[in-house]
This record gives structure tokens, C-alpha cells and sequence, in this order.
């Protein structure tokens, strides 16, 4: 799998950030934390991507544009290098396409050392969530 991080894989859908808030599901694993919806079956065909995802850090926790900017920079970074790890475990487990933003918790830059495994760890604990959610709506 290329490590590219496309169109489609991004959420820019209103409509779908507002229902990701509403829906209230999330993983944390500090830094990061993950609030998720699974898509809709018709949206999810419309699309080829299995995971859409928008990335966000609080103003109110880092003033300067600046780095904000580093930090959304380093999370697209490590949700790049790290989502064939989830898309693979998603596609075992049979979950549904979900709709994910990535918030950033931190109230000041932390170094890549710390971001990246803090992006698996929380990927690792949203397959766990979302494909457990997905198998309870099965039964």
C-alpha cells in the first residue's frame, strides 16, 4: 500500500463533522483522541476510501497559527504512515467505513517521538471500538 494520504480519504463534509461530534464515540490515547462515526452504507459505496478523516487542534490549547499548524502537520504525518495498519485490521474484522476526527488534547507541541505512537495506539484502540460496535449491531 502506498503511504499517500488522498483526496478522498479526507472529511470535508459539514454535514458528517457535525454527526461525528453528535454521535459522542471517541478513543483517547494521550495526545490524541479519536472521535468516530461509522458511515452510512450508501456513503460509505460512494466512497473508495474505508476510513474519512479531518484533523483539528484546539486554538484555546495552542494560540499561535503556527504551531497548530506543526501539530496538524505531524498528526496527517502519522495517520499517513500508520493507516494501512488500520485499514488491514478493519478489513478483517469486517467494520463498517467510519468517519474519524483527530483532535489534539495537548496544551503545547510535543515531539514526533511522542505523537506517533500515540497515533497507533489510538488507531489500534478504534478498530477494537468500532469493529466491537459493529459486530453488537449484527446480532
Amino acid at each position: 500500500m502506498r503511504h499517500t494520504f488522498t483526496k478522498a480519504e479526507r472529511l470535508k463534509s459539514r454535514k458528517l463533522i457535525g454527526a461525528v461530534f453528535a454521535g459522542r464515540q471517541s478513543v483517547t490515547a494521550w495526545p490524541i483522541r479519536l472521535v468516530w462515526l461509522a458511515r452510512p452504507a450508501e456513503e460509505g459505496e460512494a466512497s473508495e476510501a474505508p476510513v474519512q478523516v479531518a484533523f483539528a487542534v484546539p486554538r484555546k490549547h495552542l494560540r499561535k497559527a503556527v504551531d497548530r499548524n506543526r501539530v496538524k502537520r505531524r498528526l496527517r504525518e502519522a495517520w499517513r504512515l500508520h493507516k494501512h495498519e488500520l485499514y488491514r485490521a478493519m478489513a478483517r474484522r469486517g467494520c463498517r467505513p467510519l468517519a474519524v476526527i483527530v483532535l489534539y488534547s495537548a496544551r503545547e507541541v510535543l515531539p514526533w517521538q511522542q505523537i506517533e505512537p500515540a497515533m497507533v495506539r489510538a488507531m489500534k484502540r478504534l478498530v477494537g471500538a468500532a469493529c466491537r460496535q459493529n459486530d453488537d449491531n449484527r446480532q
